[in-house]
């Protein structure tokens, strides 16, 4: 990828904050959906929450998660695509946005090299679009890069090459509806399986829009770490945010 991609460190600002914390002591969680948000939280635009112009800040996605029901962003990705060579970029999910001279938007994507048998992986793509309309891609996060040290991003993760959807992935979903379950404080709504680790069980890590349960309550995103042991008990094992 020609693009020079930062790690899972910066990707998420080393921010190993536990949402089990921040958001416990509420009411009861439910574990979502790809369809619609566990709380039932309707959707507020075609386009993502903005902050306001003079501030310049990333503001997480508060609507609706499909760049096809995202207008401006989605014209802006075909835009930014059009004509790319290499790596065919897939979109899964309109993550954030950010209003400067023009708008920045932050956009999950499966990143496939165009070789013969290639693997995905998943990244985030950054995308300007200027006030003329036009649109480059700025940046790309890959989930799977090294850092300095050379440690693999997520610890030897498989990155998921099956269906993005975790309703698609029965093993996964059953997994996570029993870690969350009784689990208070959060609503998780699940965007994507990113992919799995062999352990003395499975890991799985899931990206989910996290809401704390409380009224006007703003969203954020999270990958979200479950561990099932082989007798088929499941727990969440890491919440760390995620940052864009």
């Amino acid at each position: 990828m020609s693009t020079t991609k930062k790690i899972l460190s910066v990707l998420l600002g080393i921010a190993m904050v536990s949402s089990l914390a921040a958001c416990a002591g509420k009411s009861a969680a439910s574990t979502g959906s790809d369809a619609q948000k566990a709380s039932g939280m309707s959707a507020q635009s075609e386009s993502a929450e903005k902050t306001d112009a003079a501030d310049g800040g990333w503001a997480y996605n508060q609507g609706e998660l499909s760049l096809d029901r995202n207008a401006e962003a989605k014209a802006a990705f075909d835009k930014a695509t059009q004509g790319l060579t290499g790596y065919d970029y897939e979109p899964v999910a309109l993550i954030g946005s950010q209003v400067v001279a023009g708008t920045n938007y932050c956009i999950l994507c499966r990143a496939t090299p165009v070789t013969p048998n290639a693997e995905s992986s998943f990244v985030l793509l950054y995308v300007y679009a200027d006030l003329d309309g036009k649109a480059e891609i700025t940046d790309i996060k890959d989930f799977s890069e090294t850092d300095g040290s050379d440690e693999p991003v997520l610890g030897g993760l498989e990155m998921n090459q099956g269906a993005v959807s975790v309703d698609s992935n029965a093993d996964v979903k059953a997994a996570f509806g029993k870690a969350l379950d009784g689990l208070v404080g959060c609503n998780y709504e699940t965007v994507a399986y990113i992919g799995s680790q062999v352990v003395s069980g499975t890991n799985y890590v899931i990206l989910c829009r996290t809401t704390p349960v409380y009224p006007n309550a703003e969203s954020a995103f999270s990958l979200v770490t479950v561990y099932e042991d082989l007798s088929g008990k499941a727990e969440l094992a890491d919440v760390t945010d995620l940052s864009i």
